[in-house]
């Protein structure tokens, strides 16, 4: 019986190992009913998501080593919590210290938010942050949004020329159906060094069956922005694909867990 023919019939997918790539902790600002680990766990298993790989906001926003840390002490509690270690590029002397204390401790990726910091993915602040990646071997997870001047997916190309070493995860996968399109034209561009992360409030109709015809399976992650979006709704467009059972595998973990080097549970 297929995934989809499994979920149609109302069960649950326990044998199926699922990775969120792509997760947060704690309040944005905007509304979210419960941003704790404890909570995030809970809806972890409500639709049999394994492991998930988590951003808190703070890092994001006010203080990268605070928010390190709050997803390092939560990963220390629990297994099925991974660390990013986020980076805010508008604090240079700070970026390398930071990079060493976060994978000493076990984070698995480096996350970075050029919207949020209005720093361009091509700007050299980020140098530290793509030479410590392309060094290690570490992916980087960029949100990208289609024709935003900081963050849009072509911008990846030019990094990716300049340290061709690098794995970057395109988050959101440029957001618009704009920013598809701009994806998938750098994926195409850049084989070996680009992923597609389908996080997202928007799921393009057929979109898992555009990446997977444009770019293969094999380059395409899950994601969902837990807690701030229910994760039903990107494992729904991945589980209802018209896709083989193997390359919806690949998308669920397979590809992640290659790219940051996991092993499973």
């Amino acid at each position: 019986m297929s995934l989809k023919e499994r979920v149609l019939d109302g069960e649950t997918l326990e044998d199926v190992e699922i990775i969120d790539a792509h997760m947060h902790l704690n309040e944005p600002p905007f509304y979210v009913p419960s941003p704790d680990w404890e909570s995030c766990i809970k809806t972890m298993d409500k639709y049999g998501i394994s492991r998930g790989i988590s951003a808190p906001e703070l890092g994001i926003t006010c203080s990268m080593e605070e928010g390190n840390s709050e997803i390092l002490e939560v990963s220390e509690q629990t297994d099925r919590l991974l660390p990013y270690c986020t980076i805010n590029p508008h604090f240079p002397d700070r970026i390398g210290p930071e990079l060493e204390r976060c994978f000493a401790r076990g984070a698995v990726g480096i996350k970075i938010h050029p919207a949020i910091h209005q720093v361009a993915i091509t700007d050299e602040r980020y140098y530290p942050v793509y030479e410590y990646a392309s060094d290690t071997g570490k992916p980087v997870l960029s949100h990208t949004w289609g024709e935003c001047p900081v963050s849009s997916p072509g911008l990846c190309v030019q990094v990716a020329e300049r340290f061709p070493d690098i794995q970057f995860i395109l988050g959101h996968t440029g957001g618009t159906f704009k920013g598809l399109q701009e994806s998938i034209a750098a994926m195409k561009e850049k084989p070996a060094n680009l992923t597609a992360d389908i996080t997202g409030s928007t799921q393009f109709l057929r979109r898992i069956e555009i990446l997977c015809r444009e770019v293969t399976a094999e380059r395409v992650v899950f994601g969902s922005d837990s807690p701030w979006i229910e994760p039903g709704l990107p494992l729904g467009a991945i589980v209802f694909a018209d896709i083989t059972d193997e390359e919806k595998q690949l998308i669920l973990s397979g590809n992640i867990k290659r790219l940051m080097d996991i092993g499973k549970k």
